[in-house]
């Protein structure tokens, strides 16, 4: 090894001991051989060994080389042009590859063509190909060079261009330690071999420069310096130490990748061959394999195979046979990264819904503080306060109650958990739940807002306990306006928690109350349940629009080995319509609330727009050949489905608007505050007023409800797509003979029979359809004659289905 070291930021070499080897013997020419004379009759080199010349060459003759030109003069000006000649050894390109060659005669009358031999085979040579070629004259004698001659050359060449390379770092340090920017092969030859290199040196040299990639590149050509006379000197500049550097992290980082790359497509390859490796995940965690698993998760939940990258390709997909996101989903199936059913809309949602280890401690160590202990009602003597909710929810975040006042009127109390009292806005709390905007309720898996320590301990309205609350209580007409209202913040006690199913019973069955205790409860249920139909009714008379239309309720067990989906009819559970009455009811008293006291809230809002009068003629007449039940029944759907059909999306708005869903001037939602963040705004405005603290601004309002509408938007979308998901991995596993019922909501337009249609004279119909069964809406294309008509009962087929390409077509098998 001849190291190159710094100090002080100059280069430093050790000298280059010259090889040891034999020079074949002189080609066959023409002429007699001369013997190899101790010097050539022209002697031109840069002495660049010694430490006497560092910053400046001088050539053998005296002249001197300014090493900001970086090249040498010719000795006699401008150098004389040879032609070619018959038996000339040469070196051309062919493509990217350099090529040995010898000229055996002109092609053209200007030979600029000429026919030559290889090692190979027969070529012909242009000119413009020649990048160098061995002297015709040298020594004082001519020659033409034979085949014997290409192969020993050919061969010697190699062999020092091998035991050359680690030598052209130390003439790069030279170099740069001499301030010389610019070099030719012969200058390089001047340092490898010493002065006067020998033509097969100069080749070396030449070589050497050409195939170098990280200490010089070609910087053009020099016209007036000829290595060979049939093409301009290539020039090199010397790269500065920083390029260098760079090139060197690269292809370090190169040459690292491509050892990793090799150890995961061992890894990978073993796994798809059956075997079962030892501390696989650890491994796949590794930095040797980790970002190709990062890179294969990503082409695994591209929407479309022209979004994988490239390298991931070229480098790992081509050689596993792999193209398709499903398969690429499989592998990592295989390699145990993903559940064999794991939800691929949830994975490609842009921010993780988990909480970050940050998160849960700042959740975990925050103290239950109250902030409004000094104006907090004590509303323990109201009782009982009923909480009910559905058997698998955790956070209890409203409950209700009678409370019969002293002048004997009765006030409806609704009570809605209070995180303000400890969070205040724009504390870290307050961030925390901004940036996850809402609890986010999948099939699969639910993610909460708070951490669980939070929001079903502190947050909840829980029995055995006091509890903290915002209360909304409310004086009604016996008709269900509005007379008075309040809200205070309260704590209450002795809260019953019931389930839908439970409540229900209560409200129903008077037989199930068996002690006088129960009795009382039961009694108090049905006044508040008294209380929000009358309620429900004045709504109806302000021209509220009601929807009753079922909903599906997934199941899902394990990692969604179980599924099973089955149809709900909320509207038909007396208790539920109770509790939304009372929920909407609270945003009615906040809209009445922030309009008293001139603060900005997210105001729903809702427009009505005109559509055709519902028929429901039409729709008994199209399934005229069903029961009156079921007829009945379809047609109470279909009027459900026109009532929604009049009513727009609803929007948000920072002052009051109608909200004609709901048959109100205007409504604000604030029930759930330990789940949406909109509503926890709310209540942070309402306890600005009440502590008499300014609230927030309407500016700063808006830009915090237009990101949070934002974000709604996209969860809303993840819960539809995940929803859709795992309807669709539950008709895989019904199997292609099994018949749906399916209502008819809508159809769009008709397209032209498929010229590759068998049945030419059938259309394919945009339909959408809700499943009777399974309480799923979904947009499909049937293909049939006559387009279906809404109110239409369809017997439809599945005949394919694939839930992670979200791909499903179904064969109207209705006679």
């Amino acid at each position: 090894m001849y190291p190159v070291w710094s100090r002080g930021g100059r280069f430093y070499k050790q000298q280059v001991e010259p090889l040891k080897y034999t020079l074949p013997p002189l080609p066959h020419g023409n002429l007699a051989r001369a013997p190899i004379p101790t010097r050539p009759a022209y002697q031109e080199s840069v002495s660049l060994n010694t430490n006497a010349n560092r910053g400046r060459g001088t050539t053998s003759r005296g002249r001197s080389l300014n090493s900001n030109e970086g090249h040498l003069s010719h000795p006699t000006g401008k150098p004389k042009v040879a032609t070619p000649w018959e038996g000339a050894l040469v070196e051309y390109m062919e493509g990217n590859t350099a090529k040995l060659a010898i000229l055996c005669e002109p092609l053209d009358a200007h030979g600029r063509s000429w026919s030559a031999k290889t090692k190979q085979q027969d070529v012909v040579v242009g000119l413009t190909s020649i990048t160098f070629h061995w002297p015709k004259h040298y020594l004082g004698q001519s020659y033409r060079y034979g085949m014997e001659d290409l192969v020993r050359l050919g061969d010697l060449c190699t062999t020092l261009i091998s035991a050359h390379k680690d030598h052209i770092k130390i003439a790069w340090g030279n170099y740069v330690d001499r301030g010389i920017s610019r070099i030719t092969p012969e200058m390089l030859s001047n340092f490898l071999f010493g002065n006067f290199p020998k033509p097969h040196e100069l080749y070396i040299s030449h070589c050497l420069l050409r195939s170098e990639e990280i200490y010089f590149i070609q910087d053009g050509t020099d016209e007036t310096l000829k290595t060979s006379p049939l093409a301009p000197t290539p020039v090199f500049r010397c790269r500065s130490l920083q390029e260098v550097s760079r090139i060197e992290r690269e292809r370090k980082a190169k040459r690292i990748h491509t050892q990793n790359l090799d150890v995961f497509l061992d890894t990978v390859t073993s796994v798809l061959a059956g075997k079962r490796l030892d501390r696989l995940e650890e491994k796949l965690k590794s930095p040797s394999c980790k970002p190709f698993v990062d890179k294969l998760i990503a082409a695994a939940l591209a929407t479309d195979s022209r979004h994988i990258d490239g390298d991931l390709f070229r480098e790992v997909l081509q050689p596993l046979d792999l193209q398709r996101p499903k398969e690429i989903f499989n592998l990592l199936v295989l390699l145990g990264v993903f559940k064999k059913y794991q939800n691929p809309n949830l994975l490609r949602f842009p921010r993780s819904l988990e909480l970050t280890p940050e998160q849960e401690e700042l959740c975990q160590k925050t103290l239950p503080i109250d902030q409004d202990s000094t104006f907090r009602r004590d509303l323990r003597s109201i009782q009982p306060t009923f909480a009910i909710d559905d058997s698998d929810s955790l956070e209890i975040d409203d409950s209700i109650s009678l409370y019969n006042r002293e002048d004997g009127s009765t006030w409806i109390c609704i009570h809605i958990a209070d995180p303000s009292r400890m969070i205040t806005p724009n504390d870290l709390l307050d961030l925390m739940a901004r940036e996850r905007v809402s609890s986010v309720f999948l099939p699969e898996k639910r993610f909460g807002m708070f951490h669980s320590s939070l929001s079903q301990s502190h947050f909840s309205l829980l029995p055995l306990r006091e509890n903290y609350a915002l209360s909304f209580l409310a004086k009604l007409t016996p008709e269900g306006d509005i007379l008075e209202y309040e809200i205070v913040p309260s704590i209450i006690d002795n809260v019953q928690s019931l389930t839908y199913s439970e409540a229900d019973k209560k409200l129903v069955d008077v037989d199930e109350d068996k002690t006088d205790f129960d009795r009382s409860n039961s009694q108090a249920l049905r006044t508040l349940q008294k209380i929000a139909m009358a309620r429900r009714s004045w709504r109806e008379q302000n021209d509220a629009t009601f929807v009753e239309f079922p909903n599906p309720e997934i199941s899902i067990k394990g990692d969604g080995d179980y599924i099973n989906v089955l149809r709900t009819d909320a509207w038909k559970s007396p208790s539920r319509l109770m509790v939304a009455e009372y929920m909407i009811l609270v945003g009615d008293i906040c809209a009445r609330f922030a309009i008293k006291h001139h603060i900005p809230l997210p105001f729903r809002c809702q427009q009505s727009q005109l559509i055709d009068p519902f028929d429901p003629a039409a729709i008994e007449e199209v399934n005229g050949y069903q029961s009156p039940e079921f007829s009945q029944w379809i047609t109470e759907l279909m009027e459900h489905w026109h009532n929604k059909a009049k009513l727009r999306p609803a929007t948000c708005s920072l002052s009051p608007s109608p909200h004609m869903g709901l048959g109100l001037p205007a409504y604000c939602q604030a029930s759930s505050p330990i789940r949406r963040y909109a509503d926890l705004l709310v209540h942070f405005q309402i306890k600005a007023v009440l502590r008499g603290q300014p609230p927030i601004q309407t500016q700063q309002l808006g830009s915090l409800v237009e990101k949070l509408e934002q974000e709604n938007n996209e969860l809303n979308k993840l819960l539809a797509y995940s929803q859709r998901y795992w309807i669709l991995r539950y008709f895989e596993r019904q199997g292609h003979d099994r018949v749906f019922l399916a209502l008819v909501l809508s159809v769009k337009n008709s397209q032209s029979p498929q010229p590759t249609s068998i049945h030419t004279h059938q259309k394919l119909h945009n339909v959408q359809v809700l499943f009777l069964d399974l309480g799923y809406k979904m947009h499909t294309s049937l293909s049939r004659t006559l387009p279906p008509k809404c109110g239409e009962i369809l017997h439809l087929m599945v005949t394919e289905v694939d839930a992670f390409c979200n791909e499903i077509s179904f064969i109207d098998c209705t006679t």
